[in-house]
């Protein structure tokens, strides 16, 4: 996600990727996906005359089935450098910003390829989320 001007940011960017595991669910027809992957966070406000940076790891999962398919993610590890005013901070990674619910439509499990979605809540409209599915070994 990349936006500017939001709120008293001059930017903000927010990249959450890694490969995961689709598993057949509890229900015929739908399927569990599971994995992590890595996410890089930055946002500046000169307004406020304050950055941040973070970076780390996500824990992601999801589920549903071709028609209505739902992946959310929030972070386990990772370091977060603020900067405010010149004051140097690590606080951890809880306030990365890198945690994310995208829901997709119409995915072929069997044959793969890549879909778009968008992000649900208050930062849908500046979000789209991207899943590459790889064609089924048989």
């Amino acid at each position: 996600m990349h936006r500017e001007h939001y709120l008293d940011f001059d930017e903000e960017n927010r990249l959450v990727q890694g490969k995961f595991n689709l598993l057949a669910g509890p229900v015929e027809g739908t399927v569990l996906l599971t994995g992590t992957g890595s996410f890089q966070t930055s946002a500046s406000s000169s307004k406020d005359g304050t950055s941040s940076k973070c970076k780390g790891h996500n824990e992601i999962g999801g589920g549903g089935n071709s028609g209505d398919f739902q992946i959310s993610s929030g972070p386990i590890d990772g370091d977060c450098e603020f900067n405010d005013r010149g004051r140097i901070s690590h606080p951890g990674y809880g306030d990365s910003g890198s945690g994310f619910i995208c829901a997709f439509r119409g995915l072929d499990f069997g044959n793969g390829d890549s879909y778009s979605g968008h992000s649900e809540g208050v930062d849908a409209q500046y979000e789209t989320c991207t899943l590459e599915l790889a064609p089924r070994q048989r």
